[in-house]
């Protein structure tokens, strides 16, 4: 999700589907395109510890706040908001998530930049198998 989507995240958006799985159904602050937004168990935990009120701070504390993070767990690339939505479509593809199911919470462009970046995975997990 943006930075702007997740300012406007509220309990109301969250629905349990048949199989007893949590998404977030809401619609994007920039576009008003609708997406979805599987909910993993981690995330859920995070959700009920701040009683689904996330503390939501300015887009350049989120920042360097990924910036600590990043600096503990001694990575040197430059962590953003936006590479963590880069990161968390990396990650629900590789655990089988179609990218169709969540690609209103991003622009056209950048969706196919992660079509790509999902191939490449795929074609890199399968060359490691």
């Amino acid at each position: 999700m943006s930075y702007s989507d997740v300012k406007e995240f509220n309990t109301s958006t969250i629905y349990t589907d048949s199989s007893g799985a949590k998404w977030i159904d809401s619609k994007r602050v920039k576009t008003g395109v609708d997406y979805d937004v599987p909910l993993f168990p981690q995330v859920i935990k995070i959700l009920e510890k701040y009683y689904y009120k996330l503390p939501v701070v300015s887009n350049q504390k989120m920042n360097a706040y990924l910036e600590e993070i990043a600096d503990v767990c001694g990575i040197t690339k430059n962590m953003t908001t936006h590479m963590a939505r880069r990161t968390f479509a990396s990650i629900t593809n590789e655990q089988g998530v179609n990218i169709l199911l969540y690609s209103g919470c991003w622009d056209t462009l950048k969706l196919q930049q992660l079509s790509i970046t999902s191939l490449q995975t795929e074609n890199s997990q399968r060359r490691n198998a």
